[in-house]
């Protein structure tokens, strides 16, 4: 979910930093600041220093969104079949798979949180990693917990509020998000801190920049198996 599963470039850091605006002058961070030797670690931005949609990160986080909740779509119709057939009066009880229910998938639903990791998560999760390694490039102890902490206590918030968002603007319930927010964004965001510390301590710890999107976009098919189930009951 947060990622990294969340700005963009410079989220919140100047005023000059933003879309279609311009990048300060980055620092040659090299990988010997990063414990490694020789290459260059580059922000998104094009030849004339205007911001560039990550479309490599959209279309990754985006796709993995998609199978969260494609799963979380299989796996809720499965356990409604199961339970209608567990209080069904008749002795007979058909296979899963045979039921035509089961495979009446919801393509808006899965359109609309596909949309939200391309165009949302995958986006941010990538300007939040290279604003991190913009301001903290030497790869040390304290840069380590603190990049920790802020992608739990700044990003983790961020996230839930925009996927309750998007999710309320497209399902014509923006009315109802304030409630929503109020009710349920402080559980959902405590749930996403068990998930996500220890997952985060892996992805600081051991992944180099440029596969961080992919590696907690892996594991956030998992959160989003219960991000969207969580979403579409509430929004039920």
């Amino acid at each position: 979910m947060w990622s990294g599963g969340f700005g963009v470039h410079g989220l919140g850091a100047s005023p000059s930093w933003g879309f279609g605006g311009r990048l300060p002058p980055p620092r040659a961070v090299t990988k010997g600041a990063e414990g490694g030797a020789g290459e260059e670690l580059k922000p998104d931005v094009s030849n004339d220093g205007k911001w560039r949609f990550p479309l490599k990160a959209g279309m990754t986080s985006g796709g993995l969104v998609l199978l969260g909740d494609t799963a979380a779509q299989f796996f809720g119709r499965y356990q409604r079949i199961k339970s209608a057939q567990q209080h069904s009066d008749g002795p007979e009880k058909k296979n899963v798979l045979s039921d035509e229910t089961f495979w009446q998938h919801d393509w808006r639903r899965a359109l609309r949180m596909g949309g939200y990791g391309f165009l949302c998560y995958g986006p941010i999760s990538y300007g939040w990693y290279n604003l991190l390694d913009h301001l903290m490039p030497v790869k040390n102890t304290s840069n380590f917990l603190i990049k920790v902490a802020l992608n739990q206590l700044v990003l983790g918030p961020i996230v839930v509020s925009i996927v309750f968002s998007w999710n309320a603007l497209w399902t014509n319930r923006l009315p109802e998000l304030p409630g929503q927010l109020q009710r349920l964004a402080i559980p959902t965001l405590i749930d996403g801190w068990k998930f996500w510390t220890p997952v985060t301590f892996l992805n600081f710890g051991l992944v180099p920049l440029e596969a961080r999107v992919a590696f907690m976009s892996s594991c956030a098919v998992f959160w989003n198996f219960y991000l969207s189930t969580a979403v579409s009951k509430r929004a039920a």
